[in-house]
């Protein structure tokens, strides 16, 4: 056995475990402490572990919605997202439990959003060069990923099921992985990692890139066919996930692609015509006027506005990183701010 057990076992005998129960227990932990996991026995030992009260703690998990304020936001192309927040007690439960748990679990290489050192400008990026493209697009994302998926992931930790349990529930909302708390991206993740694994496997036979940002799932390559378009779409689906057939796109090669927002050319990626006509003209009267831009004479004052181009400039260079015109104009508008601020 190892050292980690033969301490846990003895601090278990110790504390007056009979020792069978000791020696059962003290594999358990074993097992986590292994896997670079807090040992979790029960809800009391969470409570501790948090330093939050038995009792809080149980309402929480026994009754999460009460936990939550909802309020909707709207969406870029219509409609409205409903987003459930949650109370400051339960947030810090939740980042607690991303912070030990699943941030130490595998995702899978395919998965671009929520990741650190990963981006939507590296998930499009990875579709440079492409002939064809297919976009699917899942139907509200988060609600169709159920607690029981949230459990299993715990269980696949280790946790018993009591653990796994009382996890799952501060984790869910309504028994479904609720937009707006911090565990919930992180979770998508690690529950659609055996998705993106059958996804790229159709990938590599049929020579294709797969990459999927959320909800967002891109294929590329020199052709995709029919047929290829309607085995992803069973296999989405079959995962659980509806698809959304009005944001099913095959894209051949004289269509225009866009990836998670970004064009992408046969060599390049590029930001819309419209960000890049609005940063030339904004910086354009920037560097022009300069100070006099902010003293109310050209146009109202408004003072995070030169912050503001400054951030949609550096934007556009990180997808464009050859656009010497961004990069020369950045140059000038540090200048500008700099001057700005000497006179403060």
């Amino acid at each position: 056995m190892s050292p980690e057990y033969n301490r846990w076992l003895d601090y278990l005998s110790s504390n007056g475990v009979q020792k069978k129960q000791a020696s059962i227990l003290a594999e358990y932990a074993d097992n986590l402490v292994k896997s670079n996991l807090p040992v979790i026995f029960e809800i009391e030992h969470l409570s501790n572990l948090l330093g939050i009260e038995l009792s809080l703690l149980s309402r929480m998990s026994g009754a999460s919605s009460l936990f939550y304020r909802d309020f909707c936001i709207p969406k870029r192309r219509g409609g409205v997202r409903e987003i459930y927040s949650p109370y400051p007690k339960l947030a810090y439960v939740q980042l607690w439990i991303k912070g030990n748990i699943l941030e130490r679990l595998p995702i899978s290489d395919n998965a671009y959003a929520y990741t650190k050192g990963r981006s939507h400008i590296q998930n499009a990026r990875a579709h440079i060069g492409a002939r064809e493209l297919l976009k699917i697009d899942v139907k509200d994302f988060f609600n169709k990923i159920k607690i029981l998926l949230i459990r299993q992931v715990f269980l696949n930790c280790g946790y018993t099921d009591n653990v796994a349990s009382v996890l799952s529930n501060l984790c869910s909302y309504y028994g479904v992985l609720p937009q707006g708390a911090s565990t919930s991206p992180i979770l998508s993740n690690i529950i659609l990692k055996k998705l993106d694994y059958d996804l790229q496997h159709i990938a590599e036979r049929y020579s294709l890139i797969f990459t999927r940002y959320a909800d967002d799932i891109t294929f590329s390559g020199n052709s995709i066919s029919e047929d290829v378009r309607n085995e992803v779409i069973q296999y989405i689906e079959r995962f659980g996930l509806p698809v959304n057939e009005d944001k099913v796109h095959l894209l051949k090669p004289k269509d225009k692609k866009i990836v998670t927002g970004l064009i992408v050319t046969d060599n390049s990626l590029r930001v819309s015509k419209q960000m890049r006509r609005a940063y030339r003209q904004e910086s354009y009267y920037l560097i022009k006027n300069g100070e006099n831009q902010f003293d109310g004479t050209t146009k109202p004052l408004k003072p995070l506005y030169l912050d503001e181009v400054i951030g949609k400039g550096s934007y556009i260079l990180q997808v464009e990183p050859e656009n010497d015109y961004v990069r020369n104009t950045l140059r000038e508008l540090s200048k500008l701010k700099s001057r700005l601020f000497s006179n403060v």
